[in-house]
């Protein structure tokens, strides 16, 4: 897990300008607060060059953070809604479904390599999204389908402002 990379704090409240620059990496559940998001402050980086978003997120934080804990942030779901609804990313232009050596990581790569595309290789998030719930996601999480349109959003903030297309590799 990535909780060795960040600070235990809770309740931080910050404006939705303030989280623009700000991406969730992980969902937690906590049972005195409930649902929780893991933020990592990634601003003018891009997440291609790299195969895996969580090599990605390994990688910056290992650079930049040295393991201090600074940089991340831990908030409840609400501030994740207000953040993609103040500050929406780009479209989802497509999705990568896979399966074990089908070339698409390549391609995930291919399409990275270009400025214009935004492209995030599987997402540790939905790993733990349904880690914690399971397949009953939709019925026993608060509001699936806007938490994951929310997260969706967010990864498709333009890092490097030149970007017009986001692809997503699940």
């Amino acid at each position: 897990m990535l909780a060795d990379y960040y600070s235990q704090n809770l309740d931080v409240v910050m404006s939705t300008d303030e989280l623009k620059d700000w991406t969730p990496i992980e969902f937690k559940k906590s049972e005195l607060h409930g649902l929780r998001v893991i933020w990592a402050k990634f601003k003018n980086v891009s997440f291609t060059g790299e195969s895996f978003f969580s090599r990605a997120i390994h990688k910056y934080a290992e650079n930049h953070h040295n393991g201090t804990g600074e940089g991340y942030l831990e908030t409840g779901v609400d501030q994740l809604l207000l953040s993609a609804e103040k500050n929406p990313g780009l479209g989802l232009k497509g999705l990568i479904f896979h399966t074990s050596h089908s070339g698409s990581t390549l391609v995930n790569n291919m399409l990275g390599a270009l400025d214009k595309n935004l492209s995030i290789s599987e997402p540790i998030v939905l790993k733990n999204w349904t880690r914690i719930y399971g397949l009953q996601a939709r019925s026993q999480s608060p509001d699936t389908d806007a938490l994951v349109k929310a997260m969706f959003s967010t990864y498709g903030r333009k890092r490097l402002g030149v970007e017009k297309n986001f692809v997503v590799k699940l």
